[in-house]
């Protein structure tokens, strides 16, 4: 008993959060963050070298791209699971269902921002 105690000791040491651990979460959150900005700024340039899109149109975009990662994450996580508690196999939900589901969300977001955004409809 003594052994298991100590081992499920160091294993707790081994998971506590390390001063380093939390700088680089920090610095990819505060990254994450940043993402979005610089992908309008990049969009709105290459776009206004070309043709006269505002930056309106750039920050329909990256906000798109911000919110398609999130629902692709969520959908991708949450279908096998539920495939599994109504008794299917999960590895059936895995990819065509995962990425049509996506894509349709894809299009459903960036139109209902270009909606809202760009005053479209």
């Amino acid at each position: 008993m003594e052994k298991w105690k100590a081992s499920l000791y160091r294993a707790a040491l081994a998971l506590q959060p390390r001063p380093a651990w939390l700088r680089a979460g920090a610095q990819l959150f505060s990254a994450q963050g940043d993402i979005p900005a610089r992908q309008a700024e990049g969009i709105r340039r290459a776009l206004q070298a070309h043709c006269a899109v505002g930056a309106a149109v750039a920050l329909v975009v990256s906000l798109t791209l911000v919110v398609t990662v999130v629902a692709a994450k969520l959908v991708g996580c949450t279908l096998p699971m539920l495939a599994k508690k109504i008794g299917f196999d999960p590895a059936v939900m895995a990819s065509p269902i995962i990425t049509t589901i996506v894509d349709f969300l894809s299009l459903l977001v960036y139109f209902a921002f270009a909606t809202a955004m760009l005053g479209i409809g």
